[in-house]
Formats: structure tokens, C-alpha cells, sequence
């Protein structure tokens, strides 16, 4: 087995690396402030002065390299590859990405420092984020208006009303799954496991039937949850290569070094600038550095310079107060993450979380029958003190999902308030994400009841002149596959005339053979395919 997987194109034997991508843009040096790019669509990595891994170690390095950029040629549980330059699977991309800087493209990047500026808890609304308020969105949007009751109780939801930027700061967290943590795939595998513990969980697969053993439900369960988180991995790593998209803490900081794209008039335009937003993207202006303006804690030598709202990530302590929101140069902007690791070192489209995400929830809706929750909600108690990037939230709340849906669209939506993508790379995402989860529980399923190999395999023929012949026909990687020919139909006789047997590392699998019509009889030509290789004879 572990032979097998070593040829599946992560290059496990060379510790994961991938010499063959190189980024285009240097590196945006953290410490200096500020940030040029070359190509201003396309992925930057991040110099820092101490730089942690994913998985929270300390790296020997201190440049990011681009996690994973291979990881769209590994091979898929149940997807199909490739991914063509506008349309995956029906999932128009162009739709989501054009690649220019055009009037979209900046929007998207405002969107993100609109949704940092609402960091602040004490200058925050009080929001309704119950389930009936919130929640029950189409697929690849965020337009839900949440549900009318909930379906276990037939009672309405009660009203959950939180401070909007400790909801913001807490959804941030919780999501992230970055330094030290279980990273997304492992942190749905947490949420199946409290979907398995809620005392009205039943064990039926699909909802239907008897209740299996807990072995069974679980092998199951795993199987398919973490079949179609891998194949969202597939998917969207495939994706940030092929696109290479920059993320916000690069794109934000060039252009607010540019200056303001709105009016020509003005100082400092440019027309890969910033837009100007009344009240959250201004020009520092002689007038709002004097005492008690707006901007007159950045002083008279920022005049001239793009200022935006945003967090102030200066105070990183648990201990102490909140940063909160206030005006700054828009070439420091910050996402809401921690200073030493900021963005993760890969390109932005598609989120993986998303993608991961949807994927994982599409599993769980089909294998309990639902796609709500148990008891129709799953709620997470958080406490004052339990942020990890700076003290919060300011009093407790609860996270509530009414469905597995609404729980992977908060992910995406999360890593937005984090600072960490844009809105597209959030909503092509999910729907990549969903592609992922349904195309595997619709192959999963042949594999837990068993029809994986009752079907005959359909054989095509290929003359190629001269007697020689091939024969071709589908696999599947991972399967065996016996291939040969015989004069009888008689299984001990197919068995005996093997000539090549394999597992199958590719999607479609062929023979070639020549025929000598003087010499040999007729005879009949056949394909095995087996779970194992048990079937196959062994050789001396």
C-alpha cells in the first residue's frame, strides 16, 4: 500500500516538494511596510522576521513557499481532472475571476477592508445570528434569510443576538484551523464526531433502515468524509496553481501604496489605486491632520497617502485591551491573523476552506438522511478570554448551525472577516466543494454496498494494423485488474491464461497483443477487476 501511494503525484519521497512552481512577484517584506508588485493579479509570498509552519512549528526558513503547488496532480478518490482555463465541472470560473484589474477586482479587496473595519466590539451593532436569521443560503452565495422553525422541534429558533465584531473576531478563530491546530479537514472530522455523541443521533446510514454497529457507522463515515475532504484538496490546490491568485494583505497594501483610483483631480491618483469609500478609504489631507481630525494621529508626513479603517493588530496579548479599528495607512493593512503567520503561503483561488468545507457537509447530509444537525441545531459556547489573537469576545456567546450547510458557508465566510480572501475565491469554493462531496458519495456508496465490481466492465477493440490489436477499458486507481485471453468462458480456464495483472494507478487501462490467424484459434478476449488481488495468480 505504501508503495502505491508513493506514486500518486505528492512526491512523498521527496518530503512533498515541488521544484517546478516559481512565484513571479519577490517577496512583500512584513517589517518594511508597504508593498510593489510585478504582476499584481498573481500570487506573493511573505517575508517575515519569524515564521511558523501550518502546524504552528517554527520554520528554518523565514520566506513562505507555496504550499501544496503540486497537489492538483494527485491522484483523486472520485473527481475528474483536468480543470479547463474557464469552466471546472460546470462551475464557470470566468464568472468569478477575470484575471484583469478591472472594477471588480478592486471591489472584492474593498469588501475585505469593509468587513476588517468592523473589528472593533466596542463600536459594534448588536446582530441577530440565530438560525432564523441567519443561515439556509443557495449554493456559492451568501443570501439566506435563515428558517421559520426548526424541523426536530416544529418550535421557531430563538433569537441570538451577539456583538457583531466579537461574532466577526470569533468566527475568524474558530475557523481558521491554521497554526497548531487540526487544519480544516481534520476539524470536520471533529464536527462528525459531535453529529455521532448528540444524544438524538441515530446510526442509520442515509436515515433509513436499522441502526448499524458503531464500527460500521464509523468506518463508513470516515471513508466518505475524508474521501471527499481529499478530493476537494485535489481540487482546489489544483485551482490556486493554475490561477495563482494574490491574496489580500498583498493586493491591499500595493494598491494603497499606488494611491486612489477615484478622482484625478485629487493628489496621489492612480489608476491601480485604491478606490476612495466616504468613511472608510480617504486621502490624508492638510485638513485631517490638525488636532482632532480624522487622521491626526499619522501625522503631517502621511498627507498625501491613502489611509483605510481597519484593525490596528497592535495589541497581540490576551491580557490586554482589544486593538480595535482605527485609521491607517492602507500600505500597512494587516488581516485579522496572527504576526507571524498572516496568510497562508498559497495562492487565494479557491478557498480551501470552502472547498473542504461543502465537501465535507454534502457527506454528512447524505449519510444522516438530513441536512440539519440533530435536534436541529449544534451550538459551541464561547467565553469572554477565549480569542486567541487579542482579548475577546467582550462578553459570552454562542455559534449556532441549523444545518451542515450553514456551518460550511460561516467557514468561508470567516476567512473573510480574517482578512484572508475575497469573496469569489469564497463562493467558487463551495461550489467546488460540492462537486467534490457528491461526486465521491456517489462512487463511495458502490464501494459500501458492494457493487463495485458486480458490473461488467465495457471493452473496446482498436485494430492497429499488422495483426496487432489493442484493448482498452475503464478502472478505477486503486482496484486490480487481470487482463487476457482464453478459447473457453470457464473462470478456471480465464484465470489460468492470465497474462498481466496490476493495480491500477490511471483511469483508463489498455492491452496490446498481436494475432497470428494461422497459427491460434479463436478465442475469447477478457477483463478482471477485483477489491484485492487475491483473485490474481501469484507469481514464483
Amino acid at each position: 500500500m505504501r508503495t502505491f501511494f508513493q506514486q500518486d503525484g505528492s512526491n512523498e519521497i521527496d518530503e512533498y516538494t515541488d521544484v517546478s512552481y516559481q512565484p513571479v512577484n519577490a517577496p512583500l517584506v512584513l517589517a518594511q511596510g508597504g508593498n510593489l508588485m510585478d504582476h499584481l493579479t498573481r500570487w506573493q509570498p511573505l517575508q517575515f522576521e519569524d515564521a511558523f509552519s501550518q502546524t504552528g512549528q517554527p520554520l528554518d526558513f523565514n520566506t513562505q513557499i507555496f504550499i501544496g503547488s503540486h497537489w492538483g496532480s494527485v491522484w483523486p478518490f472520485a473527481i475528474e481532472l483536468p480543470i479547463s482555463e474557464s469552466e471546472y465541472q460546470n462551475i464557470h470560473l470566468s464568472a468569478f475571476i477575470s484575471g484583469e484589474v478591472d472594477k471588480a477586482f478592486k471591489d472584492a479587496f474593498v469588501e475585505v477592508i469593509a468587513m476588517g473595519a468592523q473589528l472593533d466590539p466596542d463600536d459594534a451593532p448588536m446582530v441577530d445570528m440565530a438560525p432564523s436569521n441567519q443561515g439556509n443560503h443557495s449554493l456559492g452565495a451568501q443570501d439566506g434569510k435563515g428558517y421559520d422553525i426548526n424541523p426536530s422541534t416544529s418550535e421557531p429558533y430563538l433569537p441570538q443576538w451577539i456583538n457583531h465584531a466579537d461574532y466577526a473576531r470569533v468566527i475568524a478563530e474558530y475557523w481558521a484551523d491554521g497554526p497548531d491546530s487540526e487544519t480544516p479537514p481534520g476539524h470536520w472530522n471533529v464536527i462528525a464526531n459531535e453529529v455521532v455523541d448528540h444524544p438524538e443521533f441515530e446510526r442509520k446510514f442515509m436515515g433509513k433502515g436499522e441502526s448499524l454497529s458503531p464500527l460500521e457507522w464509523d468506518v463508513r463515515m470516515y471513508f466518505l468524509l475524508n474521501g471527499a475532504v481529499h478530493d476537494a484538496a485535489v481540487a482546489a490546490w489544483g485551482l490556486k496553481r493554475q490561477f495563482d491568485t494574490s491574496r489580500p494583505v498583498s493586493v491591499i497594501r500595493h494598491m494603497g501604496q499606488l494611491g486612489q483610483c477615484s478622482d484625478p483631480s485629487l493628489g496621489s491618483y492612480h489608476p491601480l489605486g485604491l478606490p476612495l469609500v466616504e468613511g472608510l478609504i480617504m486621502l490624508v489631507t492638510e485638513e485631517t491632520v490638525v488636532a482632532g481630525g480624522a487622521h491626526a494621529h499619522l501625522g503631517a508626513s502621511s498627507i498625501g497617502q491613502v489611509a483605510v479603517r481597519a484593525w490596528r493588530a497592535q495589541a497581540m496579548e490576551k491580557d490586554s485591551k482589544p486593538s480595535g479599528v482605527d485609521w491607517i495607512l492602507a500600505q500597512n493593512w494587516m488581516p485579522y491573523q496572527q504576526a507571524t503567520f498572516v496568510t497562508p503561503a498559497f495562492a487565494g483561488f479557491v478557498s480551501g476552506h470552502s472547498a473542504f468545507s461543502r465537501a465535507a457537509a454534502e457527506i454528512l447530509t447524505r449519510i444522516t438522511g438530513s441536512e440539519f444537525f440533530p435536534g436541529g441545531l449544534i451550538e459551541h459556547p464561547i467565553e469572554p478570554g477565549w480569542l486567541e489573537f487579542e482579548q475577546g469576545p467582550s462578553q459570552p456567546m454562542v455559534l449556532q448551525w441549523a444545518t451542515y450547510f450553514d456551518a460550511a458557508d460561516e467557514a468561508g465566510k470567516s476567512r473573510l472577516y480574517g482578512g484572508i480572501h475575497i469573496p469569489a475565491d469564497d463562493f467558487a469554493g463551495r461550489k467546488v466543494g460540492a462537486y467534490c462531496g457528491q461526486a465521491v458519495w456517489d462512487l463511495g456508496l458502490n464501494y459500501v454496498d458492494g457493487s463495485l465490481t458486480s458490473n461488467r466492465l465495457p471493452i473496446k477493440l482498436v485494430t492497429k494494423g499488422d495483426n496487432l490489436f489493442e484493448v482498452h477499458w475503464p478502472q478505477r486507481r486503486g482496484l486490480f485488474y487481470g487482463v487476457g485471453r482464453s478459447s473457453s468462458l470457464k473462470i478456471s480456464d480465464s484465470m489460468d491464461s492470465l497474462v498481466n495483472f496490476y493495480r491500477a494507478k490511471d483511469k483508463q487501462g489498455f492491452w496490446t497483443f498481436r494475432v497470428e490467424p494461422e497459427v491460434e484459434e479463436k478465442g475469447f478476449l477478457y477483463v478482471i477487476e477485483a477489491l484485492n488481488d487475491g483473485l490474481f495468480p501469484k507469481s514464483d
